[in-house]
């Protein structure tokens, strides 16, 4: 347990704080409290970083709009993960207009009576991607991506992992598909047509698949795409399969992250239609 006072809170919010503290470091973080960096427009009540992200953390009873669109304007401008997270008692009463604030704008919540409970996720603020609606994707797609747009405020490397891995399986599908009924042919480096079986092509990983789909003799438009978008994330792919990927990596990861997955969505619709 912390032994830090806290001192820019009142004294019934000490307890809750510590609370957050502990679950926070418990939890991978590293944890500074009346700590503030230049950029910062105020003083948090604690300050958590993990890997590349940076975890603001505000604990009050009562929450302004003022304060809050603050944080919200700070976090988007960075270039890197920042978060929000609002602690509070189980006793304080969120109204309902905070609530859907908070929602609204990815905004954590974490409750704490006795011991801390997530409310409500944070999210990688800075992370200014939109994807299409989901209900908008046609059902195999849906079903597909579902989980995927489930986790993608709060965890976006998982989510794009996962929706690189469905692009592998699919990719696969199609291809097997296309092997069997004697459309596709595969082009081997010596000049000659190769005999790819479907069992070969279950073990095919993305980068080989990628390869596998640019020698594709006489190549359709959909399988010109799709070998495209494989070449094109393959190396986001091998990123992604690392814990903790360099800053070099995590910089190109979130520029390319918005067009990945606009590309793995394509792909999956190409692939659903007949």
């Amino acid at each position: 347990m912390t032994e830090h006072k806290f001192l820019s809170l009142p004294t019934e919010l000490v307890g809750v704080a510590v609370a957050a503290y502990d679950y926070f470091r418990l939890h991978g973080y590293r944890v500074r409290a009346d700590y503030t960096e230049p950029t910062f427009p105020r003083v948090p009540a604690l300050l958590c970083r993990r890997g590349h992200e940076t975890l603001i953390v505000e604990i009050g009873t009562k929450w302004r709009h003022e304060t809050l669109e603050l944080w919200l304007a700070y976090a988007r401008s960075r270039s890197s993960d920042t978060r929000l997270c609002l602690v509070s008692p189980e006793t304080a009463k969120l109204s309902n207009a905070i609530l859907g604030f908070v929602t609204k704008n990815k905004i954590g919540v974490l409750r704490v009576n006795g011991q801390p409970t997530q409310m409500l996720e944070t999210a990688d603020l800075a992370m200014n991607i939109h994807l299409p609606a989901l209900a908008s994707l046609p059902p195999p797609v849906r079903r597909t991506m579902a989980p995927v747009y489930g986790k993608w405020n709060s965890d976006w490397r998982d989510a794009l992992d996962d929706a690189c891995q469905a692009l592998e399986v699919e990719s696969r599908k199609y291809l097997s598909a296309g092997v069997a009924s004697g459309r596709v042919t595969i082009m081997g480096e010596n000049g000659q047509l190769k005999n790819v079986t479907s069992s070969q092509i279950k073990k095919m990983t993305l980068g080989i698949l990628a390869a596998t789909f640019r020698n594709i003799v006489s190549k359709t438009a959909k399988d010109a795409v799709i070998g495209n978008a494989l070449t094109q994330i393959n190396p986001e792919r091998v990123g992604l399969a690392h814990n903790k990927p360099s800053k070099a990596v995590e910089r190109r990861l979130r520029r390319n992250a918005g067009t990945h997955m606009w590309s793995i969505i394509n792909c999956l619709k190409q692939m659903a239609s007949k």
